[in-house]
Formats: C-alpha cells, structure tokens, sequence
C-alpha cells in the first residue's frame, strides 16, 4: 500500500493487514526478499533508443544505482 496523503489512509484496511502480519509472525510465516541485478531490468525501447542516441544520458543512466534506476523504471513505464 502506498499512500500520498493522510486522508487516503484506509484505517480499517491498514489495521487488517496490521492483524494478519502479526498472525503470520506468530505462526512463524515468512516471505523471503528476492534481490534484483542488473540482468532483471526490463528497460524499455524509449531508454534504450536514447542511450543510443546520448552518450550524456547513458553515462548518466547508467551511473545511477540499481535502485534509482528501478525506480525510475517503476514510475515511468
């Protein structure tokens, strides 16, 4: 859940999720993080043709940290 305001906040919503991570905890229910690498990046045609096209843009791309780079990815495309 991801919220921009204190007004979108789904109290009862967030105090299910809340009960049911304690739950799974008490019953010793994990999930287990699955790490990205570069080889998962789907980078779409628009960024591709670009650092094709811009060194400037690729070096700086490319530069960026996985993270920054993925979550440009997610809030772009």
């Amino acid at each position: 859940m991801r919220f921009e305001s204190i007004e979108e906040i789904n109290k009862p919503l967030v105090i299910a999720y809340t009960k049911e991570a304690i739950e799974n905890q008490k019953l010793g229910k994990e999930l287990k993080s699955v790490r990205t690498t570069k080889k998962d990046l789907v980078i779409p045609e628009l960024i591709t043709k670009e650092t094709k096209a811009n060194s400037a843009f690729s070096a700086t791309f490319r530069a960026l940290t996985l993270s920054c780079q993925l979550r440009i990815l997610q809030l772009h495309y």
